[in-house]
């Protein structure tokens, strides 16, 4: 069993004793013509590697249209995902699961993805390996900070991208972002995506309306 994952988020399961092989997908973030260009040729060079490999069963749980692409990159002849997967990436699976207990947590909906193999399982334990290196980072910053012998609460962002709701100096980009989205949602015909920003809409700033 092998995980794809981007370069970002790769230190999450690098490591994970379940995974026979971890593959990164440097996809080149950036703007312009030559990050055009770049994100196709990482991508080509990715579906090159897991066609390789030969996979019988790829499996979506992120739902999106990126992960529906390397899901079709893969060449497996069975790609299973969600039927309510974001951004139309449910066209790129030949098998779809449908949750309909919208209460689940998020670990145990990824897991009832596999009941499509026949497959049922409530084990939603996570693992994620920890280094030394890891270990010894987490002393020194300690140290560095005096925390040592002190109880911490740590907040964990849920996104890996910046957006300022609610700042002034960040309304008019953000309005052109929420803007973009939209479209993309009608475009697309992907419901959630326009009334997830059309929720957005009243936290932007009047500056930038």
């Amino acid at each position: 069993m092998h995980g794809v994952v981007e370069k970002k988020s790769a230190d999450v399961i690098q490591g994970n004793p379940n995974l026979d092989e971890v593959i990164v997908w440097d996809r080149n973030k950036g703007n312009g013509i030559q990050y055009a260009i770049k994100f196709i040729k990482s991508f080509f060079k990715l579906r090159k590697e897991l066609r390789s490999k030969e996979f019988d069963v790829c499996v979506d749980v992120q739902g999106l249209l990126r992960s529906g692409l390397v899901s079709y990159a893969s060449g497996a002849k069975v790609r299973i995902g969600f039927a309510d997967a974001g951004e139309m990436a449910w066209i790129f699976y030949t098998h779809k699961h449908n949750s309909i207990d919208t209460e689940l947590n998020a670990q145990q909906r990824n897991l009832d993805v596999l009941k499509v193999l026949g497959i049922e399982s409530a084990n939603t334990d996570m693992y994620m390996p920890i280094t030394e290196e890891d270990r010894k980072y987490s002393v020194e910053f300690f140290e560095k900070y005096g925390l040592i012998d002190c109880k911490v609460v740590a907040l964990i962002p849920a996104t890996t991208w910046e957006i300022n709701i609610g700042l002034p100096r960040g309304g008019p980009k953000l309005l052109i972002y929420w803007w973009i989205n939209i479209m993309l949602g009608l475009s697309l015909w992907d419901p959630r995506q326009i009334y997830r920003w059309l929720k957005i809409y009243p936290s932007l700033p009047n500056v930038s309306r």
